[in-house]
């Protein structure tokens, strides 16, 4: 990750098409621009699900959803 002073702010370079970016959000913890950010975060699809008298499980895989379902599939 390279950090280039520039004036009062500190730009730091994307580690992946590697452009400029804020300090701020390298000071967030993220070390890639918002675009390359915001194509990394859509490859990863997820869904929050209630069990019956428990805690919320994240999903990521739809055969996992359709195992958790206690009424089944209907034919």
């Amino acid at each position: 990750m390279d950090v280039l002073p520039t004036g009062s702010n500190v730009a730091a370079s994307c580690v992946v098409c590697n452009s400029r970016y804020p300090r701020a959000r390298l000071s967030l913890g993220y070390v890639t621009c918002l675009s390359c950010g915001d194509k990394d975060a859509k490859r990863v699809k997820h869904c929050i699900v209630p069990m019956h008298k428990s805690n919320y499980i994240p999903v990521t895989d739809p055969k996992l959803l359709v195992q958790i379902n206690s009424k089944g599939v209907r034919s």
